[in-house]
């Protein structure tokens, strides 16, 4: 997988987690685009410099 790919999936796995909790109707919940494209791009960081250590 690259690591575009692997952001991608932990972004998915993140968003389903938030989607559990609004459904068991947890505070802090909020999401929007712009918050999506963030955890995306923090991922991707992440994962970008894992292979630079």
């Amino acid at each position: 997988m690259t690591d575009k790919e692997i952001a991608l999936e932990l972004t998915k796995a993140y968003i389903e987690h938030k989607n559990i909790q609004i459904g068991a109707k947890h505070s802090h919940t909020d999401m929007d685009v712009k918050y999506v494209e963030e955890m995306y791009k923090g991922f991707y960081d992440i994962v970008s410099n894992v292979d630079d250590k």
